[in-house]
Parts: structure tokens; C-alpha cells; sequence
């Protein structure tokens, strides 16, 4: 019988990200010309990185500047994500999961370094049994990609073993 599994949300939901990313995407954006509150942008936080430039610049800024300014904010995150810490009871409940007899896997669509950092910040790798990676997914949330991937790699794992 394959135990249970938990597909946790990791950046956002296990690590404070969502204020560093939306100053990172508030500066990428003011830099190349779009000038976007910062309240606007933090709705949208969670949203992937190649849909977040046309959600809140617009379809015409996004053509003609919406590689420029993820590469921006990439470089910018870079430098705030020393500011990212776990948010309270995170490790725990990843603790308490693992001790419940689940499978847990972390999904998360930020970068390979990104999420390695996050797993330091919280102190679950041996806790966890996999996390995805932006590499794992063609589309970004809102569409599914994510979860389903996460799934794909949860249930691969239970049945190898």
C-alpha cells in the first residue's frame, strides 16, 4: 500500500518570499519603464514569472519588454533572497506530516537554486521526499502544471518503492 501524500506549496506558503519577489518585480518593472504599485503587483504574487509582466503592465509592454524585465528581477530577488526566512510552524508541519506516515513533496516552480536555499532555510531535506523545480512545468501557476507535476513525481516515488 503507498502511504499518503502531501504536495505543500513551498515559496509563499512555507517561506516568506511573496514581499521580496514583489519589490524585485516593482524595481525589474520601473526599470525598463512600467511603473506598477507595489499593491498591485503583490496580488499577483504566485502567479508564474512568464504571465506576472502582462498581468500587470499590459500584452504590449510584455512583447516588447517582458524578457528584459524577468532576467531584471531574477537579478534583483538575487540579491533580496538573503531576506527570506521560514514562515512559523513550517518545518513542523512538514515534521508532523513525515511523522503521520506521508509522503511529502514540495512544489514550488522557483528555480533549482532557489528552492535548494529554501530546504536549507527550513531543514527538511530529510524530511521530504522530492520538490519540483521550474525546470518541471511548461506553464506556471495559475495553470496546473505545477500540482501536476508535483503528483507525477509523488507517485512515481510510490510506486519505485
Amino acid at each position: 500500500m503507498t502511504p499518503p501524500a502531501a504536495i505543500l506549496d513551498l515559496d509563499g506558503t512555507l517561506v516568506d518570499t511573496n514581499y521580496q519577489h514583489a519589490i524585485a518585480w516593482f524595481r525589474a518593472l520601473r526599470e525598463h519603464g512600467a511603473v506598477v504599485p507595489v499593491w498591485r503587483i503583490h496580488r499577483h504574487i504566485g502567479m508564474g514569472a512568464d504571465q506576472i509582466v502582462a498581468a500587470v503592465a499590459g500584452k504590449k509592454f510584455e512583447l516588447r519588454y517582458g524578457e528584459q524585465v524577468r532576467a531584471t528581477e531574477a537579478e534583483l530577488y538575487g540579491e533580496l533572497i538573503d531576506e527570506v526566512e521560514p514562515l512559523p510552524g513550517a518545518r513542523e508541519l512538514v515534521h508532523e506530516l513525515r511523522e503521520r506516515g506521508h509522503a511529502v513533496t514540495l512544489a514550488s516552480s522557483a528555480t533549482e537554486p532557489e528552492v535548494e536555499r529554501y530546504i536549507e532555510l527550513l531543514d527538511v531535506r530529510e524530511l521530504i521526499d522530492g520538490y519540483t523545480t521550474s525546470a518541471d512545468v511548461e506553464r506556471t501557476k495559475p495553470e496546473p502544471d505545477l500540482v501536476q507535476a508535483a503528483l507525477a513525481a509523488t507517485l512515481l516515488r510510490a510506486i519505485s518503492c
